[in-house]
């Protein structure tokens, strides 16, 4: 005897888990939808070192589907032959385009960005990225001078265009002061300093300018003791 056989597919679905023949309750069941019909999931999650999530998580699927043939009496699936076709994906759409990660102020990201992946199919695994976020440095003005002022620490300004990335941070200028970077250049007033590492601090050393009419003096009282 001829098994009749049934077309399944996503535009004409049945029940899954349901008899396929109403009057035979405990006969063959529909197949469940992932025989004709599976999605492949893209998760990007950006947290802090902490796992906090420090921005909103990026998402995106690809669809694949098929018909599938159902032998009536015995349930069987059959995936070749007359009456079924291959997987298919929507759109013709097979790939996860890249991810430019967001730019968080005061923190920087491990990577720039999520690279694509192309040539997705129905077997395909969900892609599951954790882009991971830390906190930037600043700008640390100390002095061994008893009558330093202080000056206020500088956070790192954020890279718009680029979330891995600061910018250089404007040194604080202070009068009758002269900034040092780590490497004891000078810092004249208005500049700026481009850190090494953005998650780390840099300490901007000052030293007290000399005052002319304190140098006019001693040079006098030099002068003085030389005769």
């Amino acid at each position: 005897m001829k098994h009749q056989l049934t077309p399944v597919n996503p535009t004409d679905p049945k029940t899954p888990g349901t008899p396929i023949n109403p009057d035979e309750p405990d006969g063959p069941k529909w197949p469940t939808s992932t025989n004709y019909d599976k999605t492949v999931n893209e998760t990007i999650s950006y947290v802090d070192q902490n796992g906090h999530v420090v921005a909103k998580q990026h998402t995106d699927s690809v669809n694949f589907t098929r018909t599938v043939v159902v032998d009536n009496v015995t349930g069987e699936v059959i995936t070749s032959g007359a009456g079924t076709t291959a997987w298919t994906a929507t759109n013709g759409d097979t790939t996860f385009d890249a991810v430019v990660s967001p730019v968080v102020p005061g923190s920087v990201a491990d990577k720039a960005q999520t690279a694509a992946v192309n040539d997705l199919n129905a077997d395909s695994a969900d892609v599951n990225e954790t882009v991971t976020y830390t906190k930037v440095g600043s700008l640390v003005p100390s002095s061994s001078d008893g009558n330093f002022p202080g000056a206020p620490t500088v956070v790192y300004p954020n890279d718009p265009s680029d979330a891995t990335k600061v910018t250089p941070a404007s040194v604080p200028t202070v009068p009758g002061y002269t900034a040092h970077d780590p490497e004891g250049h000078v810092l004249t007033s208005g500049s700026s300093y481009q850190p090494s590492d953005p998650t780390k601090d840099t300490t901007i050393t000052y030293t007290a300018d000399k005052q002319k009419g304190r140098d006019i003096h001693e040079s006098r009282i030099i002068g003085t003791k030389l005769k």
